[in-house]
């Protein structure tokens, strides 16, 4: 890693936990970074021979078109299509062009992204123009087309194509920033979420991500958003890859969202494809306890696997094996590893418990609001806390009150100054006839 990218990068993670009420060290989120850095190498070489990969960003910034239709959406009526002979007969350098063009159209029209992707087929088509009328088309020219079967799955693909949609920027990245704000949504959040001052149980569990090997964040925000990082995201996915498997976690906010779970899997498994040069085949698997079966929790880490839910309870998490690498794997054997012991974000050590982030402290003072360590002399008055500095001792009576509470300075005997409380100050304190200061009785 670049000096000025490491830099940038743990500038970027001290100022996101500063921002949501945390006071990290510096030093800590430079090793956080740097290991986290390390943890991601075979992602990183992965990814970064994306097209769309920027450096920068440590991510994929893709433009994509959301259906706001039915379940089975664009990508559905696509692969039904797709599935007839005749279509298939054409190849899978046509398929895969054909199917990046429906993800990135928008309103049923060619995009800039599309067109690309149809150019690589040495498929026609202009920017703007329908997308159905570019398939019917390339059928043309293919001798397909004149069959019954292909009229109803293209004219089911052609209406998907043209129902609503919305525009959407699609973020698939491994900064640590963005998996640390993964529960930042734009009008939701979850347990992994790290705004101080709220209760929320597994607020460690990001750390775990950020650190480990496999995992990666997929998430959605507006087209027009300058800071893909610090917007509030429409909807976020954990992925876990290793070595020819995917294991696609659960969608938020709404895990019922089947075409849009679809869509996201086809996006990273065509990014993962394209990385490795080969074709996006994928032998796909949403049966729950063969996705369990395909993960392992790493010891000590903190953490929420939603992947692997509670008996009886749905989320719609899947697992992919990519065909092309099948040779090389035994796929009913491997697993991918998640998840990763958290770091403090203060001392750097480890941390033990789901909704901690900082392992060496325990609560802030109520009125400077500074951290207070296990060691420290905290007071607990009226239901709050509060360190030494902040509050006040009578020196009459000893008793420790608030740094609100009314105390009057007194002269010693001896020429110091005391404090007194109220009752201290009536009873052993007098004026002084010329300045009117108390002075003590003593």
């Amino acid at each position: 890693m670049s000096k000025d990218l490491r830099n940038k990068l743990a500038g970027e993670f001290y100022d996101t936990l500063r921002e949501n009420g945390w006071y990290p060290s510096r030093n800590a989120c430079d090793d956080i970074v740097k290991q986290s850095w390390d943890a991601k190498k075979n992602l990183r070489q992965l990814l970064s021979k994306h097209p769309h990969w920027s450096e920068q960003d440590q991510a994929i910034i893709l433009t994509i078109t959301q259906s706001l239709s039915g379940e089975k959406g664009v990508e559905g009526a696509y692969k039904d299509f797709w599935c007839l002979d005749e279509v298939a007969s054409c190849g899978p350098t046509a398929g895969m062009a054909l199917a990046e063009a429906c993800l990135w159209s928008l309103d049923g029209k060619v995009t800039q992204e599309a067109l690309l992707s149809l150019q690589k087929a040495s498929i026609a088509a202009v920017a703007g123009q329908k997308l159905s009328r570019v398939i019917t088309q390339w059928a043309k020219t293919r001798g397909i087309g004149k069959s019954k079967e292909y009229s109803s799955a293209s004219q089911k693909l052609f209406d998907a194509l043209a129902k609503k949609s919305v525009e959407r920027k699609a973020v698939l990245s491994i900064n640590p920033v963005d998996i640390l704000l993964m529960s930042n949504g734009n009008s939701w959040d979850s347990c992994h979420s790290i705004v101080a001052g709220e209760e929320h149980e597994h607020r460690a569990g990001p750390m775990s991500y950020i650190l480990d090997e496999t995992s990666m964040i997929f998430f959605t925000v507006s087209p027009d958003c300058d800071n893909i990082h610090q917007q509030g995201k429409i909807t976020r996915q954990m992925f876990h890859y290793d070595n020819g498997l995917l294991i696609q976690s659960c969608l938020y906010p709404d895990c019922t969202k089947r075409n849009w779970i679809d869509q996201y899997r086809n996006i990273v498994q065509t990014a993962i494809a394209k990385c490795l040069g080969v074709r996006s085949r994928w032998k796909f698997d949403r049966r729950q306890q063969n996705v369990a079966a395909a993960t392992c929790t790493v010891a000590d880490s903190v953490h929420y696997a939603d992947y692997n839910p509670p008996s009886g309870a749905h989320n719609n998490c899947t697992k992919s094996c990519l065909v092309s690498l099948r040779d090389a794997l035994s796929y009913a054997d491997s697993c991918v590893n998640i998840g990763s012991p958290g770091m403090c974000i203060e001392c750097g050590g480890v941390i033990h418990e789901t909704d901690r982030l900082a392992c060496c402290r325990d609560s802030r003072c109520d009125y400077c609001d500074s951290w207070l360590s296990p060691g420290d002399t905290v007071y607990h008055i009226e239901d709050c806390v509060f360190c030494e500095d902040c509050v006040l001792r009578c020196h009459g009576c000893r008793k420790v009150y608030p740094p609100d509470a009314s105390f009057r300075f007194a002269v010693m005997s001896d020429g110091t100054t005391g404090k007194f409380c109220e009752s201290c100050c009536s009873s052993v304190c007098e004026n002084c006839d010329q300045c009117g200061f108390c002075n003590t009785a003593e």
